[in-house]
Order: structure tokens, then C-alpha cells, then sequence
């Protein structure tokens, strides 16, 4: 019997540290749990958003380094977009997977076009367009946002 236990602890090491970390990190905090819980199910809410953005470039053959740059982004602008407006709950969440759908659609085929003309060349052309997206996304939303593009909800934007 202890052999089962021992070797179901050794098999899990890493999830039972992780939970001891926890439990000690959140009665350590001063937070109360209902608080930890709360803001634990929005992060994963609001991150779910991001992954499935970043997944669907892997899944549609485009590779890690080819256009995950691009479904991110689009992932991002949904989540920027919603809290801007004060979109919260479910609807938020619909709206904001709606929003990184059609973005990631029109990014798509921004990419598929450039990868249609430079067969062979596949890597190093999304790397380029990966550089370029993310120059252009901190230009729009670093630079732009708040002081050319209105942006009235300060707790979105820092001045």
C-alpha cells in the first residue's frame, strides 16, 4: 500500500508542490479565498480568449513561429476592444471571440496571400510578418491609443 502512495506522489511531485504553494501563497496574502477565486476564473476566462487565438494558426498548419504572432494580436485587439467599451460576462466573451474570429480571418489571409508567393521560403517569411505584426500592433495600441485614436476609459489606457 505505501509502495501505491509513494509512487502515485513521485508520479505527481510537480501538481502537489504547486497546490502546497498555493494553499500557503493564498493563506499568506491577506485576500480572501471568494477574492483569489474570483479573479482566478476571470484570468482564465480572459486567457482562454488569448489561447484559442494562438491555437488556431498551429491547428490550420501555419506552424508556432509562422502566424501565431498574428491569431495573438487579434486575440489582444478583441480584449482591448471589450474592456474599452465595458463589455463584461458571457456576452463579453462571445463578443471578444467574435472580434479575434473576423480579425484573425482578414490577418489570415493577409499571411496566406504573402506565403502563396513565397513558396520555399516559408520560415523566414513568417518571422518577417511576425516583426512586422507586432511593430504595427505596438504602434496602433502604444502609441496611437489615448493620444490620436480617443480612447476615454482610463483604467484602460496609462498616460
Amino acid at each position: 500500500m505505501n509502495e501505491k502512495v509513494g509512487a502515485i506522489i513521485k508520479k505527481n511531485i510537480v501538481t502537489i508542490i504547486f497546490a502546497v504553494l498555493c494553499v500557503f501563497s493564498i493563506a499568506f496574502s491577506g485576500q480572501s479565498a471568494s477574492f483569489v477565486l474570483q479573479e482566478t476564473i476571470s484570468r482564465i476566462c480572459r486567457n482562454s480568449v488569448l489561447i484559442l487565438s494562438l491555437l488556431m494558426p498551429v491547428l490550420c498548419g501555419m506552424g508556432l513561429n509562422f502566424s501565431i504572432v498574428l491569431g495573438a494580436a487579434a486575440g489582444q485587439i478583441g480584449l482591448i476592444l471589450i474592456t474599452h467599451w465595458g463589455i463584461g460576462g458571457a456576452g463579453g466573451i462571445l463578443i471578444c471571440m467574435l472580434i479575434a474570429t473576423l480579425l484573425s480571418l482578414v490577418f489570415g489571409l493577409f499571411a496566406g496571400g504573402i506565403f502563396n508567393r513565397t513558396v520555399g521560403q516559408e520560415m523566414i517569411t513568417g518571422m518577417i510578418i511576425g516583426y512586422f505584426a507586432k511593430g504595427v500592433f505596438d504602434l496602433v495600441f502604444l502609441k496611437l491609443f489615448g493620444k490620436i485614436i480617443p480612447m476615454d476609459r482610463s483604467g484602460v489606457i496609462r498616460k
